[in-house]
């Protein structure tokens, strides 16, 4: 085997390698970048979850000072301050439910690497 045909095969190789490298990369943008979205959901359910939680005690308090501070105003605070409390604990509720159901992040990637290194180690598709 002459030295060209081994520095071609060498090339050959460094091509493959980086073309795969390349590949994991995209894949590796696009799985960050589908995080990041949902993590923004997550941080705009947890906005709404405190809002909930910052108008019930708002609202209890303006509700006990102006409205009923005369008649049943101990009533009508605890019915109001129990509404909000339960949009707040549904707001968190629902955002400790996504988060517990989403995927784990780049589970694509790491995938994809351990096939490679299967297909590298001559595994026919078993993981090491």
């Amino acid at each position: 085997m002459s030295l060209r045909a081994i520095l071609d095969g060498v090339r050959r190789i460094a091509v493959t390698t980086a073309g795969l490298g390349s590949n994991r990369l995209e894949l590796f943008g696009i799985e960050l970048q589908e995080e990041l979205e949902r993590q923004t959901r997550n941080l705009i359910w947890l906005v709404a979850a405190f809002l909930f939680a910052g108008l019930a005690l708002l609202l209890a308090s303006l509700l006990l000072l102006i409205v009923f501070w005369d008649t049943q105003r101990v009533a009508v605070a605890v019915g109001l301050t129990a509404l909000y409390s339960l949009l707040s604990y549904a707001c968190f509720h629902c955002l400790r439910r996504r988060i517990r159901t989403s995927p784990s992040p780049f589970a694509v990637t790491v995938e994809e690497f351990k096939r490679d290194q299967a297909a590298l180690l001559g595994n026919s598709g078993e993981t090491p």
